[in-house]
Parts: C-alpha cells; sequence; structure tokens
C-alpha cells in the first residue's frame, strides 16, 4: 500500500479492518467489514489474482476482502473459527485456509473457490500453521492442542495425520527455519 520497504499491519477490529505502516504505525487504510467480532486475520494472495487479500473469520463465517479494492470478495457461511493459517499445501496456484475449532470440526478450504479440500470432523485443534517440513513441494499442516493433547502434523493432500508429539500443551504455534538450514 505504499512504497517503503517496511511491512505493514493489517488490524481486525469490531466492524473494520485497518492497514497501519510498519515504519511510522500510521493508518494507510481503513474500511468496515461485516462482522463486529472478528477472531482472526491472515493475509496472502488466497485465489492467486495477484492481489492480497485478508482472510477474517468469526466463530461463524469466513470472509475475504480484497486489500487494495476494500472490498468484500467472498463469504463461506458457516466457517468460522477460533483462527487460521494461510500455506500453499498443493500444486494449485490459490493458497489454502486453514480454519480451526478446538474440537469442532476443522477444515482447509481452496482459496480460490473456498471449497473444503479436506474436513477433520474431531478438530484440527487450537493453534495453526502451515509449513513445509519435509521440503517437498508443499507445506504440511501443523495444529496444536490445549490441555495436553499435543502438536500434529497433517498431509493436507491425503488427509493423514503425519506424526503426534503427546503431552505437549500447545496455547500457540508458529513453523519457521529458526537455525537457517
Amino acid at each position: 500500500a505504499d512504497e517503503d520497504s517496511a511491512l505493514e499491519i493489517v488490524v481486525a477490529a469490531a466492524g473494520l479492518l485497518e492497514i497501519h505502516d510498519g515504519l511510522t504505525r500510521q493508518i494507510q487504510a481503513s474500511f468496515p467489514i461485516t462482522t463486529v467480532w472478528p477472531m482472526a486475520v491472515a493475509v496472502g494472495d488466497v485465489d492467486a489474482d495477484g492481489a492480497l487479500e485478508a482472510v477474517v473469520v468469526d466463530r461463524d463465517d469466513l470472509y475475504v476482502y480484497g486489500l487494495e479494492s476494500q472490498e468484500l470478495e467472498a463469504v463461506k457461511h458457516g466457517f468460522g473459527g477460533f483462527t487460521l493459517s494461510l500455506g500453499q499445501a498443493d500444486d494449485d496456484p490459490p493458497l489454502e485456509i486453514a480454519v480451526i475449532n478446538g474440537w469442532l470440526p476443522g477444515w482447509v478450504l481452496d482459496g480460490g473457490s473456498l471449497l473444503v479440500q479436506w474436513e477433520r470432523t474431531e478438530g484440527l485443534g487450537d493453534s495453526v500453521a502451515f509449513g513445509n517440513l519435509d521440503a517437498d513441494p508443499h507445506a504440511e499442516l501443523v495444529t496444536g492442542w490445549s490441555g495436553g493433547e499435543g502438536l500434529r502434523a497433517f498431509d493436507v493432500e491425503s488427509g493423514s495425520q503425519l506424526w503426534k508429539v503427546p503431552g505437549v500443551d500447545v496455547t500457540a504455534l508458529q513453523v519457521a527455519d529458526v537455525d537457517g538450514d
């Protein structure tokens, strides 16, 4: 949204999406959103159209907003959640959107069509991140469960659980190359 090298900060608030300059902290853009109770926001080119979108979830629904157009591009009713993550988990250009709800059903949606690519009816946990754990072309879905249920990794294309580390009480997680290899 600007010409400087600083990242922007996208904030979802009650009925509002704001874009703050990371360097000056000034609001660059602000526009209304449909939900007054956003639970999470993620930013990426989810539909592979060359423009960034903000994906917002509340407890009930998922919303996709164009950051340049400041318009609601899509709604997926009944696919709200606690949190979400974006990642490239298959061969098609759109990103995948993971939406999780603890023990309630969780989904991975195609970012272009918002169709369900994968659903886990027994839930996906309390925290989520995409990351390429095995250096193949696709990211895996990593989920964390509070209450000692552990850390899990899933292959999105097959829907299979790759592994589980029980006994870990996960309240937040992020996948990153922290040692630079």
